[in-house]
């Protein structure tokens, strides 16, 4: 969490595909099987998180991600292509960088 809120500082404009709350309410529930969060805390970084991330949700055109996926090879960067393309459509060129390496789909 310290590295979220950190990151957060540096870069408040997050955006993310409208997966992410899928993704984030089965990590979540990964922790109450380990009994590492509690119900009350589980429920409360996803709230939190929804709240950060309200207004910066993206739909996602399957097409295009299949296409920009085929186009680069993404999962050798450890990047997924719904990612990159929702940073693609918010900031306007498709620069992603990931552990120090950076790709360009423009």
């Amino acid at each position: 969490m310290a590295a979220a809120r950190a990151t957060l500082l540096r870069d408040p404009a997050w955006a993310a595909p409208l997966l992410w709350r899928s993704e984030l309410r089965n990590a979540l529930a990964l922790y109450l099987r380990k009994g590492e969060l509690s119900l009350r805390q589980a429920t409360t970084v996803q709230d939190t998180a929804e709240e950060l991330l309200l207004g910066r949700e993206h739909h996602v055109a399957s097409h295009d991600v299949l296409a920009m996926a085929d186009a680069v090879a993404l999962t050798a960067l450890g990047i997924d292509a719904a990612d990159v393309y929702v940073t693609k459509r918010c900031t306007g060129h498709g620069r992603y960088g990931s552990s120090g390496s950076t790709a360009q789909f423009d």
